[in-house]
């Protein structure tokens, strides 16, 4: 993986440069626009993107097992799309979104529950043909983890579509296209930018149809990911694999010895067997078991105490950059929260 995205816009570098203009960190294009007669298809950013722009998907396509990716301006304006494109192909009206996550959903009859599968099991969620199933793999904070594969083929023998939040497993530890997913999104903020410098977010898909509904949402809503955005999110990229790797090693260490610390009462961390979705995460995870360890040491006092000791850590929101995070979810400030 590492080798395939340093070269994955290997030979669309050569065409957009003409036999290579000798860069080896590819050049800022700032314009916005084109001439009419460039022989490369560019006219506009917002319609035709920009050849960095064309250099970062065709990296992001190669993560992704060979499916096409399109970026957008944030991992929501990327969701944003991905719910336009997949309720446009169903009919929005009357369309059923199950998600994975204990935060609030305000609209298309939205049903959240924290696992999908024992959902389904337990008769608590009927699936048809018009529902749109977002699932959420690792999910944020407790790292449930979902078995893409048999969950996409219960949805689609209903006649549904499979969307997968793979952000915490990034496609260096799962690729939910390759196992019957319909669409992936990320948000590229997090372990793909890698250095809490770009806001970003990328969406793929298999199906033709779903992949022109991506463009048309980010050719109609603006939401574009800028020039230094593109660019710095192509540099990152570059080590990917490198840090995620190192990063999964390092969630998988601290879960371990947070599991045999008598002050931690839970560890959440899909590599510990005491995980529930521990079975699954064997399964389904190829390369590591995501990067983010959520823990509950008894009280909020103790939560207090536990985060002004450590010294290794920004008292910051956001994941996945070189700087580690602790983050005590209640007392974020209510703006930090979507």
């Amino acid at each position: 993986m590492q080798t395939r995205v340093v070269h994955a816009d290997d030979e669309l570098a050569h065409a957009l440069y003409r036999g290579g203009s000798g860069d080896i960190a590819p050049p800022l294009h700032a314009s916005t626009t084109f001439s009419v007669d460039n022989p490369l298809g560019f006219a506009y950013a917002r319609t035709t993107g920009t050849p960095v722009t064309a250099r970062v998907e065709a990296v992001l396509s190669e993560l992704e097992g060979g499916f096409p990716a399109v970026v957008f301006a944030s991992g929501l304006a990327a969701t944003h799309a991905a719910l336009e494109a997949l309720t446009d192909l169903h009919g929005y009206h009357g369309s059923q979104l199950v998600a994975r996550a204990r935060c609030g959903g305000r609209k298309m009859r939205l049903v959240v529950v924290e696992d999908i599968e024992d959902a389904l099991d337990a008769g608590e969620l009927v699936l048809d043909r018009r529902c749109v199933v977002w699932a959420e793999t690792p999910s944020n904070p407790f790292n449930t983890v979902v078995d893409v594969e048999a969950l996409a083929e219960r949805v689609h023998l209903a006649g549904g579509l499979l969307a997968v939040d793979a952000t915490f497993a990034t496609p260096y530890t799962l690729r939910p296209l390759a196992v019957g997913a319909d669409m992936t999104v990320h948000s590229a903020t997090k372990y793909l930018g890698g250095h809490s410098d770009v806001l970003a977010g990328v969406a793929a898909a298999a199906d033709p149809e779903l992949v022109a509904g991506l463009q048309r949402s980010r050719l109609h809503g603006g939401a574009c990911l800028g020039a230094l955005e593109t660019w710095l999110l192509l540099r990152s990229l570059r080590t990917f694999p490198l840090r995620i790797k190192s990063q999964c090693a390092s969630a998988t260490a601290m879960a371990a010895a947070l599991a045999d610390h008598p002050r931690v009462a839970t560890v959440w961390h899909a590599s510990l067997e005491s995980h529930p979705s521990h079975a699954r995460a064997v399964r389904s995870m190829t390369s590591g078991f995501g990067a983010v360890v959520t823990i509950d040491v008894g009280s909020g006092p103790a939560a207090e105490a536990f985060v002004a000791h450590l010294k290794l850590f920004a008292n910051a929101t956001s994941l996945g950059g070189a700087v580690g995070r602790d983050h005590r979810a209640g007392r974020r400030p209510p703006l930090c929260w979507p």
